[in-house]
């Protein structure tokens, strides 16, 4: 079975501090709530490197919070 979501790594990332991690996932979910959606409408809009580069950096910022697979 795959594992997702490893949040003692995204915990680690910041010290051991829960308080800090549970405030930077909520600060992620708020952020990049809609972020799927402004990747496909840049991609249907021919605009191939800003859906790349939103790509990155949600899948990049997500690692960092301990979710390796999106």
């Amino acid at each position: 079975r795959r594992v997702l979501f490893r949040s003692q790594r995204g915990l680690m990332q910041v010290g051991g501090s829960v308080d800090l991690y549970r405030k930077l996932l909520q600060n992620f979910l708020q952020l990049h709530a809609q972020e799927a959606d402004h990747i496909a409408s840049a991609w249907a809009q021919g605009e191939a490197d800003d859906a790349r580069r939103m790509a990155h950096t949600v899948k990049g910022t997500a690692a960092t919070l301990g979710a390796y697979t999106l």
